[in-house]
């Protein structure tokens, strides 16, 4: 294969990688990295996530408050995010002799909105950057809020407030932790009317009645439809008819990767084939023309 030849092949495998990683892609809510946030005071914070998908981590800021608190309190708007190993973060104590455990940035400009994006990639220039399907990756903040704490290497908010969160990279449609309860029926429809959500089967035989709070299997009567507040639409199921849509995108997208690729090279091995043959029948018939005018005999000049 020539060198020209290898160079269309590494061209061709760049753009269709940044293309699977830019096309399709899930942006998960956005987790605000601060003491405040309510999340961590609600026991372990864990986040299943697709490949590929994106997380920003949103610094604390001096205009942004979480919850009421005293003058004081913000004062203290410093955090640092560290990855570290299973036994660090129950600890809240980094091993340092882990060389993946490392800070990923700190928040230390409180009057600049800060943000750093997560990207669940499995290939990275950075080590500490790649997540493989399949494992648990853990993040903690051993900042007090202080300045001077943003190097510290244990405590701090990951001890007396649970500031900590552990994000696992789903593996695939079939793992247990990324995917919900398998359906006994048929695929469902779903529409909203007068702020519920309606899912029936295609060929049902009753219908179900889900808002937020409450599940009936019951018919609401035409007053009790007409009354109903409208409702917030049900995140997780969106965002999990998302997470279904791009595995099946991202799959399309696989497939026709490997069928560009496959083809490529075999018209690359016809062409570089022929033009071998090409260059062998060419030398075959010069030596043959070479031989033949080496064995004939000398013309005699004119007497």
């Amino acid at each position: 294969m020539g060198p020209k030849n290898c160079l269309v092949l590494g061209l061709a495998w760049v753009y269709l990688e940044l293309g699977a990683l830019v096309s399709g892609a899930i942006q998960y809510p956005s987790v605000q990295w601060s003491f405040q946030n309510p999340r961590f005071k609600e026991g372990t914070f864990r986040l299943n996530v697709w490949p590929m998908s994106k997380l920003n981590i949103i610094c604390p800021h001096m205009a942004t408050s979480l919850v009421a608190t005293n003058d004081s309190s913000s004062n203290s708007p410093y955090e640092n995010f560290w990855i570290v190993d299973n036994s660090s973060y129950h600890s809240c104590n980094v091993d340092t002799s882990i060389t993946k455990n490392k800070i990923l940035f700190k928040c230390d400009k409180p009057m600049v909105i800060y943000f750093d994006k997560l990207v669940f990639q499995s290939h990275s220039t950075d080590n500490s950057r790649k997540f493989i399907p399949g494992k648990t990756y853990y993040f903690i903040s051993t900042s007090t809020g202080a300045i001077e704490s943003l190097q510290n290497k244990n405590n701090g908010h990951c001890m007396t407030t649970n500031m900590k969160m552990e994000i696992y990279i789903c593996k695939g449609r079939q793992d247990e932790h990324c995917s919900g309860v398998k359906p006994t029926t048929q695929p469902v429809t779903v529409a909203a009317v007068d702020g519920l959500i309606i899912k029936t089967t295609k060929n049902p035989t009753t219908v179900n009645m889900e808002s937020v709070k409450l599940t009936s299997t019951k018919q609401p009567s035409p007053t009790q439809m007409n009354n109903t507040t409208p409702l917030e639409p049900d995140v997780d199921y969106v965002i999990k008819e998302k997470e279904e849509e791009f595995v099946l995108k991202s799959g399309t997208v696989w497939i026709a990767f490997v069928a560009i690729l496959v083809a490529m090279l075999v018209v690359s091995f016809v062409i570089n084939v022929y033009l071998w043959s090409k260059q062998k029948k060419c030398r075959h018939q010069k030596e043959a023309y070479q031989r033949e005018n080496s064995c004939s005999p000398p013309v005699m000049a004119n007497v």
